[in-house]
């Protein structure tokens, strides 16, 4: 369909032309022309042919021209590069010319050479050749001109000629720069389209033939790069436009005149006619092209791409009609001469002079030369400013916007609230700090583009309260500030009710809560009052609460846990950490046969610290495997010794999450055997049943390898996680410690004993060890001991004690052991 279309403008253009034609505006001068090889001397030219003539590379053509000339008028070639010899009506030579800008009895202007006429009609005879080494080729370009005109205009087009030069080639390195810097090849185009067309526009001014006698392959390389300027410079669209009107019939235009200047360039060497043919169709194509992006650009509100096409609105308007016209005739001329169509000659010499009579109709002068050499470059580089302007507004949006939901950041949103703070003097402010409950977890389980969908759910909901300022502070951390305090119930009421029913996630049913922390903002100090907002958002998720408001407490017990966090490390570096060992005794031979290892932090001002008052918050932060490690380490040294001194025992060591979700823990346990010299089937590690079932796939990876290293495994604290028995059916353990709360009472009353009598069982019947602790009475010792329980371990027996104190004390009997305590 868009060729269909562009065949039918060429046949329209075709067919006005054709019938108006022989209107044409007729020239000043008479010009016959004679090509015939004899004729050496024009005095002896029997035969002249009307009109100008096609001037062979390798045979030179006479013209006579004829005409009436006023005072100081100029007789004016525009010739690039071609030998010119002109004679008077005695056939004496008045002027030379050659390729290089040598003259004799000529004026030079750029590519023009000029003769002075005197007043009167006269007869001219000008011989023109084209050397055998020039590979461009014009026409025959013959007028008048004013002398005075012309000497005054010679310096002042030099100039202008300069001056373009400089512009485009400073636009062409300025783009270099940003290329360079940035590597986009629409700079790197950009350089080279200038360069190019600043190279062609110095050849094409005669400027080049004036100032440097260059070599004709040098001036053949100049036209050659600007087919290749022009290829770069509709790259250079392509890649601007490819975005919005990839599929557009304007796009495919611009691809085919590229092709067709990309095809220019290569038959340059080859073959001329084909040269001037593909460049006729790609240049009576290309501004065809722009116009229809232009217009597309403009209606998609793609100001770049429109800012761009503005600067070839010259081009279009006064240039493309011209290119339509020489397009015809150089393919009329191709027919004519190719296959001897007569028809078609006659067509290529009428939009010829068509043509020559549209250029004498263009706006004239050093403005429209200026407008349409450098109206594209400049307003390129104006879309390419315009673009570095959107592109800072996103930054600046980035900057204070989240990407994903396009609410404000936190810093955005402390900057609004102070600002609004400061110029309202209202009722109190408060600040709420919402989180999403699980959030990784869905991650985890549906993916993180479920994951973005989800907050961005989220965010819209929050957003959907409009008296309160929302924000997004990182992951499935948001804000919202509400500047009335006495509107709080109802916010929490709505936040409530935004989030009772499941919400669809692409096609996702999932079950979205959230917990909350709230704190009053302080005017001059907002920072801070987000802060506050965010620990009473944690106290709420470590008390499993929807809700809490700050207190001073909250930011007294994260200034404690940040001491507690610096102290820790010190206190694993400097020895303060050290293993209490509370002794489990066989309930059938009464004596001591294994120790529970319990960790003590000695701190050299407060004393001993109990395990729960640093343990969970170690665990929180990833630090407990430092701790571990320091217990697996006095555990292995101990057990070691007492193997060597006859007393063999095995040591239980708690392992938790943290130290199964990774195998940095793991891979050291070998190393650290040999360098004790311990065994591993000295070593039991406990793992509670919550820490066996994260992750169960690689956790029991970790599992069955500390088994195939060959510690102990024990499950502790059986009976209180979730683990299922097909679980514990793979689990490779050897032991279960059923926890103190199956343990104590459990001769009160027949329920008690029922429970704790089938756990028991069913250990048994799974052929595990049992361990029961927290034995605290005599009552609950008695009846562990019916139940032929394996091991006993609790307060009633024997406290946790130290290494010496161990030493001393449980290599016994349980009664001897029950006596001390007493």
């Amino acid at each position: 369909m868009h060729v269909l279309r562009l065949l039918m403008f060429y046949l329209r253009i075709f067919l006005i032309y054709i019938i108006f034609s022989t209107s044409a505006i007729a020239s000043e001068l008479t010009i016959d022309h004679s090509c015939q090889p004899t004729d050496a001397d024009p005095l002896k030219v029997t035969t002249w042919q009307s009109g100008l003539a096609v001037v062979q590379k390798d045979q030179p053509c006479w013209f006579r021209i004829q005409g009436t000339f006023a005072e100081g008028e100029l007789l004016q070639f525009f010739l690039p590069g071609f030998d010119l010899e002109l004679r008077n009506t005695a056939g004496q030579v008045i002027g030379h010319s050659s390729k290089f800008g040598e003259s004799r009895g000529l004026l030079l202007f750029a590519n023009q050479a000029a003769y002075p006429t005197t007043r009167g009609t006269q007869i001219f005879y000008a011989k023109i050749a084209v050397p055998a080494d020039l590979v461009l080729y014009k026409y025959p370009d013959i007028s008048t001109n004013n002398v005075v005109a012309f000497s005054a205009q010679n310096s002042q087009y030099e100039t202008l000629i300069s001056m373009q030069c400089a512009v485009l080639l400073t636009f062409g390195f300025v783009s270099l720069m940003f290329w360079l810097l940035l590597h986009r090849r629409q700079y790197l185009l950009f350089f080279l389209m200038n360069a190019l067309n600043a190279a062609f526009i110095f050849y094409s001014s005669g400027l080049i033939h004036t100032h440097w006698q260059w070599s004709v392959t040098a001036i053949n390389l100049i036209v050659f790069g600007s087919w290749v300027g022009n290829f770069c410079h509709g790259l250079l669209l392509l890649d601007l436009f490819r975005t919005d009107n990839k599929h557009s019939n304007a796009y495919y235009t611009l691809v085919l005149a590229n092709i067709a200047y990309l095809a220019t360039a290569v038959t340059f060497y080859i073959d001329l006619n084909t040269t001037y043919v593909m460049n006729a169709f790609g240049q009576s194509i290309w501004y065809l092209a722009l116009l229809i992006l232009a217009i597309r650009s403009f209606k998609q509100g793609n100001w770049v791409t429109v800012i761009a096409t503005i600067g070839m609105i010259p081009a279009i308007l006064f240039y493309w009609p011209g290119h339509v016209l020489w397009s015809l005739s150089r393919i009329c001329r191709w027919f004519g001469q190719g296959f001897a169509w007569e028809f078609f000659s006659q067509q290529a010499v009428v939009f010829r002079q068509l043509y020559i009579d549209s250029l004498s109709m263009l706006p004239q002068g050093a403005f429209w030369d200026t407008l349409q050499q450098l109206a594209f470059p400049a307003l390129y580089s104006c879309s390419l400013a315009y673009h570095a302007y959107l592109l800072n507004k996103v930054v600046i949006r980035t900057a204070r916007a989240d990407p994903l939901t396009g609410l404000a950041n936190r810093s955005r949103l402390i900057a609004q609230t102070d600002q609004y703070l400061n110029a309202q003097h209202g009722p109190s402010s408060l600040v709420f700090a919402v989180n999403i409950d699980r959030f990784h977890k869905i991650n985890q389980t549906l993916g993180f583009d479920v994951g973005d969908q989800v907050l961005v759910k989220v965010a819209s909901k929050l957003a959907s309260i409009k008296y309160a300022m929302t924000g997004r502070s990182h992951s499935d951390h948001f804000f919202q500030v509400l500047f009335d305090q006495r509107r709080k119930s109802q916010l929490q009421h709505e936040l409530k009710q935004l989030f009772a029913q499941p919400a669809d996630v692409d096609g996702q049913v999932i079950d979205i809560s959230i917990s909350v922390g709230m704190a009053p903002l302080e005017s001059g100090n907002v920072h801070r009052s987000f802060l506050h907002a965010e620990l009473a958002l944690l106290h709420a998720q470590q008390q499993k609460l929807d809700y809490a408001e700050y207190l001073p407490q909250m930011q007294q017990a994260k200034i404690a846990d940040l001491t507690i966090l610096s102290e820790l490390r010190l206190a694993v570096a400097t020895g303060q950490i050290q293993m209490y060992l509370q002794p489990q005794y066989c309930s059938q031979t009464q004596h001591c046969h294994g120790a529970e290892a319990l960790i003590r932090w000695h701190h050299p001002e407060r004393g001993i610290i109990s395990p729960a008052a640093f343990i969970p918050f170690a665990e929180s932060t990833g630090h407990i495997t430092e701790l571990t490690r320091c217990m697996v380490r006095n555990a292995m040294r101990c057990s070691a010794q007492w193997r060597a001194s006859g007393q063999a025992m095995t040591i239980s060591v708690n392992l938790s999450t943290v130290d199964l979700s990774s195998d940095h823990l793991l891979n050291e346990l070998p190393s650290m055997l040999e360098e004790s010299g311990a065994l591993a089937s000295d070593l039991c590690f406990e793992i509670t049943e919550s820490a066996a079932m994260a992750d169960t796939g690689s956790t029991m990876q970790r599992i069955h390898r500390l088994a195939e290293l060959g510690f102990k495994l024990s499950i502790d604290d059986f009976g209180t996680g979730y683990s299922s028995l097909a679980y514990l059916q793979q689990m490779p353990v050897t032991e279960i410690k059923i926890d103190r709360v199956f343990v104590r009472d459990c001769h009160a009353t027949d329920k008690a004993q029922a429970l704790l009598r089938s756990m028991v069982d069913m250990a048994k019947a799974l052929q595990l060890s049992i361990v029961a602790e927290g034995v605290e009475t005599a009552a609950e010792f008695a009846f562990i001991q019916t139940l032929a329980v394996d091991t006993v371990q609790g307060f009633y027996l024997a406290k946790p004690l130290s290494e010496h104190e161990f030493s001393q004390t449980c290599f016994g009997s349980i009664i001897d052991t029950i006596k001390r305590n007493v």
